[in-house]
This record gives structure tokens, C-alpha cells and sequence, in this order.
């Protein structure tokens, strides 16, 4: 193939990306238009303050009783992988190596779980003081219920977190190189810095996969807060909120990538 081919067939692929740009710009334009009128219609019907009067009543019912079984649940399950994982430990003999890190990975089940578990509990916990407000019980009754929904949140959390810590030392143990103590301020420092390349790399490409994928789940939030804004009159702190984190999360990585790029 000639030089002028190679320039020209260059040139086409580029003028193909751009209009298959454009395209998705544009309907994603008229997406968004279009969720906007029928919006419109739905309020002018009355649709939408029937929808939000389900949806309260749904939460006011429902998330009394979602919050402690999901938390308890996700408590129970990492508990009941870490005590699995320490018995299959205890029993190892030296030259086991393969088995040992089959329990080491397992133990990735019980730390996803448990930050799932972190941020559902302080979402849930919010929801609950909200719907609490809302219902019909008296202002004596609410007050209790809501100083035992913040006795089970501190429980939950000091739970969590001695179940996590206890991860952390059982991957210690299999790993005698690793140092940190979530005790500490600076463990996710320690632990990384005694980690060693492999166990970086794997970070590394986790991270950065995060980072791309938090990316399109900013753009949707964000869409979704545009749409609660007209619809709903949810304001516009929804979208200071995500736009802010997601202002962050950007000006982070790029000044991390230029310092680094030193």
C-alpha cells in the first residue's frame, strides 16, 4: 500500500469516528428531549406526584425493614467466608501453596462484600431517618425508633469493621511480606508499598478500570439528577453533588498521571 493510500485511508477512519460521534451526540440529544417532554406530560397528568406518592409510601414501609436485613445479611455472609477461610488456613501445611492461595483470593469475596456493606449501611441509614420523618407515628415513637436505627448503625459499623480488620490479618498471615493495620491512617499507603509488583499492577488496572467506568456512571447519575431536577423538583444540589465528585475524581487523575509522567 502507497504512502497517499495509507493518508487517505487514515483520513476516512478519522471523518468515520467523527460522525460516529456526532451521531451518538445526537441522540443522546434527542434521548434527552425526549425524556424531558414526557416529563412534561407526566406532570401536567398528574402522573408524576401519583409516582412520588407510591414511592414514599413504598419507602416509608419498606426501607424499615430493607435496612437492617440487607446489613445483617452482607455482615453475616462475610463473616461466615472469613471463619471458612481461617479454618481452611489452620489446617495447611507449608508446601500447600496452591491452597493457600486459593483461601487468599476467597478472602476478596468477604472485602468486596463488607464495602458494599460500608456504603449501603450509610445510604440506608439516611433513607431511614427520611422515611421515619414521614411517617404517622407519633414524635415519642419516632424518637425512639430512631435512636435504635442509630444504635444498630454504630453496632453495624464496629461489627464491620473488626470482621474487615480480621480479614486483613488473616491475609497477613498468608502473606508474611504485607504490612498495615486498618488501625492505622495510613494503611492503604503501607499495604500497597508492601505489596509486591504483580499485586500492584493488579491494583493498578483495577483502579484505572474504576476510574473509566465511574466515568459513564457520572454521566448517567448526572442525567438522571437533570431529569429529578425538572420532574420531580429535586433541585440542583443533586448535581453539585455529582458534579463536584466527579470534578475531583478527574482533576485527580489527571494531576496524579502529569506528576507521575515527571
Amino acid at each position: 500500500m502507497s504512502k497517499d493510500d495509507k493518508r487517505n485511508k487514515k483520513k476516512v477512519n478519522v471523518t468515520v469516528k467523527v460522525i460516529r460521534i456526532a451521531i451518538i451526540m445526537f441522540v443522546c440529544g434527542i434521548a434527552g428531549y425526549g425524556c424531558g417532554r414526557i416529563a412534561g406530560i407526566f406532570k401536567n397528568k398528574g402522573i408524576i406526584e401519583n409516582l412520588a406518592d407510591v414511592l414514599k409510601t413504598a419507602a416509608v414501609y419498606g426501607i424499615p425493614i430493607i435496612y437492617p436485613v440487607v446489613i445483617i445479611a452482607l455482615l453475616g455472609i462475610s463473616f461466615y467466608k472469613y471463619i471458612k477461610a481461617k479454618r481452611a488456613f489452620s489446617v495447611l501445611t507449608d508446601d500447600d501453596e496452591d491452597r493457600m492461595l486459593d483461601i487468599d483470593h476467597s478472602l476478596s469475596v468477604p472485602n468486596m462484600l463488607l464495602n458494599l456493606c460500608l456504603i449501603l449501611s450509610l445510604t440506608l441509614f439516611s433513607l431511614f431517618m427520611e422515611t421515619i420523618e414521614l411517617s404517622v407515628f407519633s414524635d415519642s415513637i419516632k424518637g425512639i425508633i430512631m435512636l435504635a436505627a442509630s444504635v444498630f448503625f454504630i453496632i453495624s459499623y464496629i461489627v464491620l469493621f473488626v470482621i474487615a480488620r480480621q480479614c486483613v490479618e488473616l491475609s497477613k498471615k498468608i502473606n508474611p511480606e504485607k504490612q498495615g493495620d486498618l488501625l492505622d491512617l495510613n494503611f492503604n499507603k503501607k499495604w500497597e508499598e508492601s505489596s509486591d509488583e504483580a499485586q500492584k499492577l493488579i491494583m493498578y488496572k483495577a483502579g484505572f478500570k474504576a476510574y473509566k467506568v465511574t466515568n459513564y456512571a457520572m454521566m448517567g447519575v448526572y442525567l438522571i439528577c437533570l431529569v429529578a431536577q425538572f420532574a420531580f423538583h429535586a433541585g440542583v444540589m443533586p448535581i453539585i453533588v455529582v458534579s463536584i465528585i466527579w470534578l475531583i475524581m478527574t482533576a485527580v487523575f489527571c494531576i496524579e498521571s502529569a506528576r507521575l509522567e515527571k
